[in-house]
């Protein structure tokens, strides 16, 4: 079967197939939903926004599912340069791999990896959102229990976002 928008707004059968009511209007609620809650806004103008975004890392316990095992060198080296060059580190979810193992096994696997991302912590230069692969992160509670000492500075709350809205301007515009 296949979902297929339909202007009734109401479910039919149709040659055997589920016609679902207004599919497009309840991905935009949700988008809108979504948007809503979004804390993390900022401006910055195009010209000097130095702003890098590495996504699905899938950091593992070093196994078979560890997605990011083979990626960890060039990674780390791409950390370096970023760094050095003065941008802003956005890690956009799914960072670990929590659907095959506990937050503790990839935070200790990568340590050396977490080290090089809180250089970018100490100066302000990093955010970070949670995915579906690593959504533990959505509570509080666990961000505190977990991330705290790797993704802030002493005294900082630790935010771990579901998306981030980046306005950017040209010209004051």
């Amino acid at each position: 079967h296949y979902l297929k928008p339909n202007k009734n707004c109401k479910r039919e059968w149709s040659e055997g197939k589920i016609i679902m009511a207004n599919k497009h209007e309840r991905i935009w609620q949700s988008l809108q939903r979504l948007k809503d809650s979004i804390t993390v806004k900022e401006s910055a103008g195009i010209k000097k926004l130095k702003l890098i975004a590495f996504s699905d890392h899938h950091r593992g316990q070093n196994d078979g599912a560890d997605d990011f095992r083979h990626c960890k060198a060039i990674y780390h080296a791409a950390l370096g340069y970023y760094f050095e060059a003065g941008f802003t580190l956005y890690l956009l979810g799914d960072v670990e791999e929590l659907w095959e193992c506990q937050p503790k096994k990839p935070l200790e696997t990568y340590r050396d990896t977490l080290k090089l991302e809180q250089q970018f912590v100490r100066q302000g230069r990093y955010k970070r959102l949670w995915g579906n692969h690593d959504d533990e992160w959505q509570y509080q509670n666990q961000v505190e229990r977990f991330l705290k000492t790797y993704i802030t500075n002493e005294g900082e709350t630790p935010v771990v976002s579901e998306g981030a809205i980046i306005s950017l301007t040209s010209k004051g515009q």
